[in-house]
């Protein structure tokens, strides 16, 4: 009798250590914050990398992706959520040809830190009108002891519009459009970007440049606003294909080039 009470609460205190653990887990969030914003060409935009019920930091290596041709990088700042509390060693480097902002951080000798807060903020000049995924690229966090820690991320989005507005109209009106895919050429995965003025039932398919259907990315009800999917090519072979975008009686289509 002792014996089976004895085994029964190690178990359930093995399961409440496991699911307090893995609800530890499900919190950690890394994210691009605002999520979204838009701006006009010329103007300047900011967004932070930040960091949410995140436990013992210690180093990052962060990544994020944009569109070259619709932002530039002027700057890269590191905020308070580490160098704050504890000495760190900072590095950050912007590759333009390729849209990249990288930012690494590490704490100089022991501690780290846990909770809330931001990590770093990256500076953009908008240079032409459309719609920019914010993605991370790569994301590789910490503790003391050199472990990944296991987290979520979600990225973001930054719209450019035109400098000038036509006379009457509304600055907030999001207009039907399907952007560029970015990056393009790609391999294996590209976002596209696509903005609805209003809810609609939408078509986003890939066809090869002969014509063949090559992938059904949505068929479903949309809302109005800005929205992007990240289409992975799979084992497609390389080549030239068109994304086109049906909404109601509006059609857009783009080229993308695949390659392998």
């Amino acid at each position: 009798m002792f014996r089976r009470s004895y085994f029964t609460t190690q178990f359930i205190l093995a399961i409440a250590l496991f699911q307090a653990f893995s609800a530890n887990v499900q919190g950690q969030v890394v994210l691009v914050s605002p999520a979204s914003q838009s701006v006009r060409v010329e103007e300047t935009v900011t967004v932070q990398i930040r960091v949410e019920n995140i436990t013992a930091l210690k180093v990052y290596s962060i990544k994020v992706s944009y569109d070259k041709n619709l932002l530039h990088c002027t700057s890269i700042s590191k905020l308070d959520f580490l160098s704050g509390p504890f000495s760190t060693f900072f590095f950050q480097m912007v590759d333009s040809a390729n849209g990249i902002a990288q930012c690494d951080e590490a704490i100089l000798g022991t501690g780290s830190n846990s909770g809330s807060g931001g990590l770093f903020e990256i500076k953009f000049r908008a240079k032409s009108a459309g719609v920019s995924p914010i993605p991370f690229f790569s994301l590789d966090l910490r503790n003391i002891d050199n472990q990944q820690l296991t987290y979520t991320s979600t990225g973001g989005s930054i719209t450019v519009q035109n400098a000038t507005a036509v006379e009457g109209d509304d600055p907030d009106r999001i207009n039907f459009n399907l952007y560029p895919n970015f990056p393009n050429p790609f391999n294996p995965s590209t976002n596209i970007t696509f903005s609805l003025s209003s809810g609609e039932f939408v078509q986003l398919e890939v066809f090869s440049i002969t014509g063949e259907r090559a992938a059904v990315l949505l068929s479903e009800e949309m809302p109005a606003g800005n929205h992007y999917v990240k289409f992975e090519s799979g084992n497609l072979p390389g080549g030239i294909y068109i994304c086109r975008l049906t909404a109601g009686n509006n059609t857009r289509s783009v080229k993308m080039n695949l390659l392998k």
